[in-house]
């Protein structure tokens, strides 16, 4: 179906169509919704959703077992918030049986340096919530997770999947963090504008976990 086309039974979402953006790596879909209005009449509302893929590397001088320590280590965390200019934040680890972890950051973040349309309707700060899953390691200490960022109040969300590897051998151990994943906005007309803002706001939220972790390890 066309960009642009209409859906035409009530209260129904559909794809409506897509195309690749200029900035690497993300795409446009198109939905059309469809309610009911007045007696007779169909109101449709065309909705940019726009999806742009997140890859990076954390590299580490240490062995997965002593970064994951390092990850849910609540002092690591509460120093990463700070780092990233959070002006209120709470930390939760939670350690399994299994070996398993999921650690939940939430964090008032200031606005002053989003773009004025951004501001406009999210106002001097915003609410951030991260939660990271680890699963128990594997036997030779690779260890997979996921990652979900949501901004309150925003059609921001991003969903990723971690992974904790070995490099380096013995003599040198070291370890890489995948991040994989994607970034996801969702809003009539200005779709594209807060994405662009959102993706290098995401990355240097990598490259900060990355100094604040191998500050830490340094001693």
């Amino acid at each position: 179906m066309r960009a642009g086309a209409v859906a035409r039974s009530f209260d129904d979402t559909r794809i409506i169509g897509t195309y690749p953006r200029r900035l690497e790596g993300s795409r446009v879909i198109f939905t059309s919704r469809s309610s009911g209005g007045r007696a007779g009449t169909v109101r449709d509302t065309v909705t940019w959703e726009v999806r742009v893929h997140v890859a990076d590397e954390i590299r580490y001088p240490a062995d997965p077992q002593t970064v994951f320590e390092m990850l849910c280590d609540r002092e690591f965390q509460e120093r990463k918030c700070r780092a990233t200019g959070a002006l209120e934040y709470s930390v939760d680890v939670v350690r399994h049986g299994d070996g398993s972890a999921t650690i939940t950051t939430r964090r008032t973040m200031p606005t002053d340096s989003f773009p004025d349309f951004v501001r406009s309707f999210v106002g001097e700060s915003v609410q951030l919530v991260e939660v990271d899953t680890w699963q128990p390691a594997a036997d030779d200490g690779t260890r997979a997770g996921t990652l979900s960022v949501e901004i309150a109040g925003t059609p921001v969300q991003m969903s990723a999947s971690l992974l904790l590897a070995p490099e380096g051998g013995e003599r040198r151990p070291g370890t890489v963090q995948h991040v994989d994943g994607e970034l996801k906005v969702k809003v009539p007309l200005v779709g594209g504008k807060i994405e662009k803002a959102a993706e290098p706001a995401i990355r240097m939220a990598i490259r900060t976990e990355a100094r604040v972790g191998q500050d830490w390890l340094g001693g």
